[in-house]
């Protein structure tokens, strides 16, 4: 009897298993139909009752049976008597139960959700990922309700009808292992989808589908993709560094940074990042690249790098560790942002932060660091420091009477020939206008100093050709020298602007050293400058007239004005300091004015008294002979005060001559149109003047007094003279000797045939009142 009640169980326990697994609700009324007349009713309910215990061990009881099959189970279970199962059919049930349980446990810890349909269509099984994955309540799967599930499953995917394409044709193809593909949920969610027959003793009995979310990995793949397009878009080189390698090699680079450094990729893959850089160059940047990788941290480096046929190029390399999950660096990442242009902008606006604009010559504030660290650097090494300040010599006149643009290439030249001068390692400053600085660093004697200012006057005193012009200019040089005159920036370029105030005062062209009463002088030269500007309106100025005679005859034929001032705070201030001054600072035309109009109204004063046809020499300044309107000026005074301009000798230098020439005859021109007469002064003090003289309107040449006080100190001077005399003789020119100071030198005129004198030996300067006894004496 134990046999076969055992016999029975196992029977029932099986059809309720394979009916389970196709999909088929195991019932006491589908089971006993099964067995037969052979058991129970109460036996099926019994031992079916057992199989439902035990399966409910799994994660997942299944609640097969209705209520009224409950009511009769529970019925027939009270009606049962037949007593307990076998040891072997428990045995057996745990392993059954076992298994079961284990196919739960695999069913559950798959990343995929899964769903077993019958081959009628009815829902069979499924896990917990299902209802996660695909938003379906598992109290409508507990239902068993198809039609339900369906529906809420289309109303959630973009394509519905595309969905039930799939269901239909999976239904119409048993047999079929289908990759479904992609799905699009409106939420954005994608699923993946597999399906396939469910096979049991080789018989289809339904069929499992599987469904996978990978939403996340599609995102990682579009950013991937995106990433990777990015870097092969970029306008900047992109490369990879395997950092598990010491040697760094190459993983990776983007078009663009095979454009911009001429290596392929092939090239370049497996080979260290260091073929950006050149082992000779000494730019100290060149070896942070390699520093920075090594320090493991986002960082960048400005760099010049190298192309593939070796031209170089700015670049800023930012660099980033890639670490893996453990946190251990993996990659490196760098971007290389080519820089050139603005590398290039940026130097640019140093250069102007630090250097004059027209000449490119250092400026002031660069110069003051050059020579802060030029001191630092001597008293290291105990070398001392040499600081010459230039100026140009009447610059200003150059620039007002030719424009700035003339005078701006002038001053260029001057840059480069200053810089000729130069050592290497010294500095040519240009602290604005026409003064520039030179800083001999580190001399050793200050002789070497003196050796730089005989060049520089040299080479700035040498005619410039620009744009048609021949232009003459000089320099005047002040010198101090550290730590002698100072040990300061400031104190060494005041010492040095001091000196060059000396060497002005004392006739400019040459160079002058700082000495303790260097002061004491620019004080005078600054008090000088500062009454200058109401002298006239003071009336401190008076004119002194030297009388001009004829050698031959000894007959007075004019005079020359000259200005004198007396000022109540400076005294008597000769020409020399003060007209080159004027000149400077643009007085010098009124003053001029005041002169040519005070001797029109001499002449015509002495007219007055019975002195008639009586010249007067007047001095033209070289501003105000290039100063605008000069014509229209004299004119109107000659008119204002009724002169024959025969009576006005006017007299310029040979250095405003040399200036520009085809300028100056242009106006002498117009000024022979007007009928004055036009004398050549201090002549021979110039080495060009002869060559001009045959083109010049003049009427008069006059022999510098420094050849008549040499006239016996050479005898080549002699001759010298003699040649001037024969030169003006042989092209009409009347020839005026200054400076006759003894009868010698005035004998030596006359047995020369010279035209004209005046010195002390016949008359100092005159006043007016002077110099009417003196004519009267004279019997004019």
């Amino acid at each position: 009897m134990e046999r076969k009640t055992e016999t029975i169980y196992e029977w029932i326990m099986l059809l309720a298993n394979e009916m389970d697994q196709q999909g088929i609700r195991p019932t006491i009324s589908k089971i006993k139909a099964k067995v037969g007349r052979e058991v129970s009713q109460a036996q099926v309910a019994k031992y079916l009752r057992i199989w439902k215990k035990e399966k409910a061990e799994i994660d997942k009881p299944v609640k097969w049976v209705n209520s009224q099959e409950l009511h009769d189970d529970k019925q027939t279970d009270e009606s049962d008597s037949e007593g307990n199962v076998s040891v072997a059919v428990k045995k057996q049930t745990a392993q059954l139960t076992q298994s079961l349980a284990l196919v739960r446990a695999t069913l559950e810890a798959t990343i995929d959700g899964i769903l077993i349909i019958s081959k009628e269509g009815k829902l069979v099984d499924w896990n917990k990922k299902l209802i996660e994955i695909m938003h379906v309540p598992e109290q409508v799967l507990m239902s068993r309700d198809e039609e339900g599930g369906v529906a809420m499953l289309l109303e959630q995917v973009a394509d519905p009808q595309s969905l039930m394409n799939d269901i239909m044709y999976c239904m119409q193809n048993p047999e079929a292992s289908v990759n479904l593909g992609e799905m699009l949920c409106k939420d954005g969610r994608i699923i993946e989808r597999y399906s396939q027959p469910h096979i049991v003793d080789g018989e289809i009995v339904g069929r499992v589908w599987s469904f996978r979310d990978i939403t996340e990995r599609k995102q990682t793949e579009l950013e991937l993709l995106l990433k990777n397009r990015a870097m092969e878009a970029s306008p900047n080189g992109i490369f990879i560094l395997d950092a598990i390698n010491n040697n760094l090699p190459m993983q990776y680079v983007n078009p663009a940074f095979e454009n911009m450094t001429g290596y392929a990729s092939s090239e370049v893959l497996g080979e260290k990042c260091i073929f950006l850089q050149n082992k000779y160059d000494k730019d100290p940047q060149s070896h942070k690249l390699e520093e920075i990788i090594h320090q493991k941290e986002t960082n960048k480096v400005e760099m010049k790098c190298y192309k593939f046929d070796g031209t170089s190029y700015w670049g800023e390399i930012h660099i980033a560790p890639v670490p893996d999950p453990n946190g251990d660096i993996r990659y490196f990442v760098g971007i290389v942002v080519d820089i050139t242009d603005r590398v290039k902008l940026r130097k640019q606006l140093e250069h102007q932060v630090t250097h004059d604009s027209l000449t490119s010559l250092p400026n002031r504030a660069l110069l003051w660091d050059r020579l802060h660290q030029a001191t630092l650097h001597a008293k290291r090494n105990k070398r001392i420091v040499a600081v010459l300040f230039i100026d140009l010599d009447r610059f200003k006149l150059i620039n007002d009477s030719l424009g700035h643009l003339l005078g701006d290439k002038l001053l260029e030249e001057v840059a480069n020939r200053l810089l000729a001068t130069a050592r290497e390692y010294d500095t040519v400053s240009r602290l604005g206008g026409d003064e520039f600085v030179i800083v001999l660093a580190g001399i050793e004697q200050e002789e070497d100093a003196v050796n730089c200012a005989m060049r520089v006057l040299e080479e700035v005193s040498k005619p410039y050709q620009i744009q048609g012009h021949t232009l003459n200019t000089t320099a005047s040089i002040g010198i101090c020298f550290y730590p002698k005159d100072g040990k300061t920036v400031e104190t060494l370029l005041k010492h040095a602007d001091l000196s060059m105030y000396r060497a002005k005062e004392k006739g400019r062209n040459n160079f002058k050293f700082y000495t303790s009463g260097s002061n004491k002088a620019v004080n005078r030269l600054l008090k000088i400058e500062n009454n200058l500007r109401t002298a006239l309106q003071n009336h401190e100025f008076k004119l002194v007239y030297q009388p001009i005679i004829e050698i031959k005859t000894g007959k007075v034929i004019g005079c020359e004005s000259l200005i004198r001032w007396h000022n109540p705070e400076l005294g008597q201030v000769r020409p020399d300091e003060f007209i080159p001054i004027a000149e400077e600072n643009r007085i010098i035309g009124k003053i001029g004015e005041w002169v040519l109009a005070r001797s029109c109204k001499t002449i015509t004063s002495l007219e007055e008294i019975g002195i008639q046809n009586f010249n007067m020499a007047v001095n033209l300044s070289a501003r105000e002979f290039k100063q605008k309107g000069l014509i229209d000026l004299i004119s109107k005074i000659l008119r204002k005060y009724s002169i024959d301009p025969k009576q006005i000798h006017l007299e310029i230098t040979e250095r405003v001559v040399m200036e520009d020439i085809e300028y100056v005859i242009d106006i002498l021109n117009k000024l022979k149109d007007l009928g004055v007469h036009i004398e050549l002064d201090d002549f021979g003090t110039e080495y060009s003047s002869l060559s001009y003289l045959i083109r010049l309107p003049i009427d008069a040449i006059k022999i510098d007094l420094s050849f008549t006080r040499a006239l016996y100190a050479k005898a080549e001077n002699e001759s010298l003279v003699k040649s001037i005399i024969a030169l003006g003789k042989s092209l009409g020119i009347r020839i005026i000797a200054e400076g006759i100071e003894n009868q010698k030198q005035y004998n030596f005129y006359k047995e020369n045939k010279c035209d004209f004198g005046q010195g002390y030996l016949m008359s100092k300067p005159l006043s007016y009142d002077e110099l009417i006894e003196f004519l009267k004496a004279q019997r004019i």
